[in-house]
């Protein structure tokens, strides 16, 4: 079932209970690929305390240095906006250009996803574009965010195929990345790969 996500989606709703329209998916920054797939089924979704939640501020890139973990700092004292914004937004911008930038697709999203993170220093509001961001590519209804999530962060469904990650000469496919791997490697078929259909 791990290398069909629409099987492990089934799986997952089956196991807990629920229908699609049940089950909320906590919103994150530029979260694993897999929580496309549920999206892409009809799953609703939810803003995040991200101080509860440390999973919705880390997404994992796939560079030439294998996997890399990138996560947004908070302010202590007020745990809803990003700490060292700037410097953050730099040093992010710069590791996801060193992990994609030979990607075929890189040129064509690369200044939206800088866009996306401009002026802003709320955790809410990144995420909300991120995800209008990714719902643009992936062919998907605006997502109209429910209250705060409050639950088990839910088990995500992987990616079945290989659609054309970078480093695969030195690494083996890895199906549990950010969803910008996806959109940069495949570009307009991203809503494919999300599906689990093989490129």
């Amino acid at each position: 079932w791990k290398n069909d996500p629409a099987v492990a989606a089934r799986l997952y709703r089956s196991a807990q209970g629920m229908e699609n329209k049940d089950l909320i998916l906590p919103l994150g920054f530029f979260p694993e690929a897999g929580w496309y797939t549920l999206a892409q089924q009809g799953y609703a979704c939810a803003l995040v305390d991200p101080a509860q939640y440390p999973a919705a501020r880390q997404t994992l890139l796939r560079g030439p240095n294998g996997i890399q973990t990138l996560r947004i700092p908070l302010e202590k004292k007020r745990p809803g906006q990003i700490a060292d914004v700037a410097k953050w937004k730099r040093e992010t911008l710069q590791a996801i250009r060193t992990a994609y930038g030979t990607a075929p697709f890189y040129p064509f999203y690369d200044y939206l996803v800088a866009e996306a993170m401009e002026s802003t220093q709320s955790f809410e509001a990144l995420c909300l574009r991120a995800d209008a961001l990714c719902r643009m590519v992936l062919n998907l209804e605006p997502g109209k965010p429910s209250a705060v999530f409050k639950g088990v962060w839910p088990e995500l469904p992987v990616l079945a195929y290989d659609y054309g990650q970078r480093f695969t000469d030195q690494y083996a496919f890895n199906e549990r990345v950010s969803i910008l791997d996806v959109i940069f490697n495949a570009g307009p078929l991203s809503c494919e790969v999300i599906a689990g259909k093989r490129l």
